[in-house]
């Protein structure tokens, strides 16, 4: 999930392999249509991202499936599944409270405080931002000049880490572009689920807009427009956009989600003007947009004085901040200090034709006849000529104010989304310690019941094999798209530490039966309710 965008065939790993990615090759590179590119391009509509670590389903929804399985397949009775789960939590939960609350009394800058805070991301199956999902989200945003928003982010906000995480961060020589550097050399961000927010509409004017620079391009390509084009952002100092370096993709850790913004949703202006209008696809009809979104996100700077709420320049003040469904193509909006940014070349690159047809009429005002350009005469012997130059000049204002009214009110929404979140963010660090917490305790405990449940129905195996027994289970019983199941052993190890199995001579784990299970449960929980007391 990670990684560069690319066409893919297929979802999943057999897509991925339809199109020759092995494990030390390049990924395709996202190539956005610019407003002069061919509409004839090839479409993305697809992003590489990496599996999902956590188990994806809530309790009530492991314990219906699990308790008809082992029901149907053992034979036994299934009214036990739901307090062992509960038992189960109870401990689990006990363990990473007491955790929290040794973290809670710490500065957050000792090294043992930052082994115990991996040590919860980890439980809860976050995973560390990579540049790959960093040069993904610029290809996602800058592929699509109708929906791109352009956040600057004030580094000065962010304070450098503490020793203890400094050697987490993403160094600068890391990332291509330099003010992605800047930012993620400063602050650790982890992810947790990437999931498709899809959305229909019209898009009138969106439309019209494609349609117009589609037509453009068509005209200015054999006449070398895009030569063009490179050159007046060479000249403006901006990077070419949608054209991310190539990244490292590992195959086994990967899969496509769909990407699919308004720009490549239009196709071209052919497809646009299908009769009848008003189906699906076309000018007057609907159409399906695809915005990947990280599920979770969670945050951690050294704030740093540039005034406002963070503190003086070399102060500690370590920071947590957590949030949900964050627009992948908008990663930028969960730093502190940040802004809509309008570039240079934005004046330039929303109608060449119109731009052309100014300049070529100013030209001629300054340069032919001006002697009596400015009599009445004069201009109503030109009148057609002079208007076309006022309709060109109105059009290239009018598209100039739209497109930057489009970007503002866009990045308005994502900010109101950010600020509303239904409840998702939270940034007071102990709240934010409090919820990993929950979150460690939840997926450890779905994890140890769906180990143990899957051992007992299916017999004896080793944590290889039992591994793989779960991750089908989930793809199959769950629906869930291909994850990675407790990579580091930790559940499983837990599961037997609790008593749930044992582990046979030839190194295999063999479940424990539900009424033994509970038994073992309730003697444990009596333990730590007697620690609790003492």
């Amino acid at each position: 999930r990670d990684s560069s965008v690319g066409r893919l065939e297929g979802g999943g790993r057999a897509g991925m392999a339809k199109q020759g990615l092995r494990r030390g090759l390049p990924t395709a590179r996202l190539r956005r249509p610019m407003a002069v590119a061919a509409a004839s391009r090839a479409v993305e509509r697809t992003v590489v991202a990496r599996l999902d670590r956590h188990v994806g389903a809530s309790g009530a929804d492991l314990v219906e499936k699990l308790g008809l399985g082992i029901r149907e397949e053992v034979g036994e009775e299934s009214s036990r599944i739901a307090p062992i789960f509960a038992a189960v939590s109870m401990v689990v939960e006990s363990e990473f409270r007491r955790q929290v609350a040794e973290m809670a009394t710490d500065d957050l800058v000792s090294s043992p405080s930052c082994h115990s805070l991996l040590q919860l991301m980890r439980a809860a199956r976050y995973i560390p931002l990579s540049p790959r999902e960093i040069e993904t989200s610029r290809a996602l945003n800058e592929r699509d000049y109708l929906a791109q928003t352009f956040i600057k982010v004030n580094t000065r906000a962010l304070g450098d880490l503490p020793p203890g995480f400094k050697d987490l961060a993403l160094a600068e020589e890391d990332l291509a572009d330099r003010e992605d550097g800047r930012i993620y050399s400063r602050a650790l961000v982890w992810f947790k689920g990437v999931e498709v927010e899809r959305r229909r509409g019209r898009l009138l004017l969106e439309k019209l807009d494609f349609i117009q620079c589609a037509s453009i391009s068509t005209i200015l390509d054999p006449l070398g427009g895009r030569q063009l084009w490179r050159l007046v952002a060479r000249i403006l100092g901006q990077a070419q956009a949608g054209d991310p370096s190539s990244v490292i993709q590992d195959e086994s850790d990967s899969r496509s989600v769909d990407a699919v913004s308004p720009q490549e949703a239009f196709e071209s202006p052919g497809h646009l003007l299908r009769w009848p209008l008003n189906r699906e696809g076309s000018i007057l009809g609907e159409t399906e947009l695809a915005d990947p979104n990280f599920r979770r996100i969670f945050l951690l700077f050294n704030a740093a004085g540039d005034g406002g709420d963070v503190g003086d320049v070399g102060d500690v003040g370590v920071e947590m901040h957590t949030f949900e469904d964050i627009p992948w193509a908008s990663l930028r909006l969960i730093f502190p200090k940040r802004s809509l940014a309008f570039r240079p070349l934005e004046v330039v690159r929303l109608d060449l034709l119109s731009l052309a047809a100014l300049v070529v009429g100013l030209a001629r005002w300054r340069f032919v006849d001006t002697s009596e350009a400015s009599t009445a005469a004069k201009f109503l012997e030109d009148s057609y000529f002079n208007l076309s130059v006022a309709v060109a000049g109105l059009a290239v204002l009018g598209r100039i104010g739209f497109s930057w009214f489009r970007a503002l009110t866009t990045y308005e929404l994502k900010m109101s989304r950010l600020v509303n979140e239904r409840g998702g963010r939270t940034t007071a660090r102990g709240a934010a310690l409090d919820r990993l917490s929950r979150e460690a305790a939840d997926e450890r405990s779905k994890e140890i019941l769906l180990a143990w449940s899957v051992l007992l129905m299916q017999g004896p195996a080793g944590e290889g094999e039992l591994r793989g027994r779960v991750e089908k289970f989930l793809v199959g019983a769950l629906s869930r798209d291909d994850v990675l199941f407790d990579e580091g052993g930790e559940a499983m190890a837990e599961m037997e530490a609790l008593g749930l199995a044992e582990r046979l001579e030839g190194g295999q784990l063999r479940a424990a039966t539900p009424k033994d299970a509970l038994d073992r449960l309730r003697s444990r929980w009596l333990d730590v309710f007697e620690e609790r007391i003492l």
